[in-house]
C-alpha cells in the first residue's frame, strides 16, 4: 500500500535536496539574509529555500521520515546524538546515546531501535 507523503515530507526532501546540491557544484552562490534566513542557491534557475531548522551537528546523517507520527528522525554521529523534528511545531527534541550512534529506525509509535557502536537499543520516547 502506497502513502501519499505530506507536505512536510517534501519540504524536507527539498532542503537535503538543495543542500547535497550546493556540496556538489562549486558555483553555487548562497545567501543568507533575514531572521527566517532563506537560502538563494544559483545554477542555471534560481531556487530559495527556507531553512527549516539550524542544526548544531557535528555529524548529522540518517534522515528518516516517519510518516506515522509525521516527525523527521536524524542522528548526529559524532555528537552521540538521536533527534527528532516535528515541522509542525519547528521543535528539536534531542536524545543523547551513551555511545556512537550509526542508525534508528522506528519500531512503536512510542519507541525505535537505535544501532549503536557497542550494540542494539531500544528506546522508549515517551519515558526517556
Amino acid at each position: 500500500m502506497l502513502l501519499k507523503p505530506t507536505n512536510h515530507f517534501y519540504r524536507l526532501i527539498l532542503l537535503l535536496l538543495c543542500i547535497s546540491l550546493s556540496n556538489l557544484n562549486s558555483k553555487v552562490r548562497e545567501e543568507v539574509t533575514g531572521k527566517n534566513e532563506s537560502i538563494k542557491i544559483v545554477k542555471n534557475n534560481p531556487l530559495i529555500v527556507e531553512l527549516e531548522y539550524k542544526a548544531e551537528a557535528i555529524l548529522g546523517e540518517g534522515a528518516l521520515w516517519n510518516y506515522k507520527t509525521q516527525v523527521f528522525y536524524w542522528i548526529d554521529i559524532m555528537g552521540n546524538a538521536f533527534h527528532i523534528y516535528n515541522p509542525k511545531t519547528k521543535m528539536n527534541k534531542t536524545y543523547k546515546t551513551p555511545s556512537q550512534i550509526g542508525t534508528v529506525v522506528p519500531f512503536t509509535k512510542e519507541e525505535v531501535v537505535l544501532a549503536l557502536v557497542d550494540g542494539v537499543y531500544i528506546l522508549n520516547l515517551k519515558t526517556s
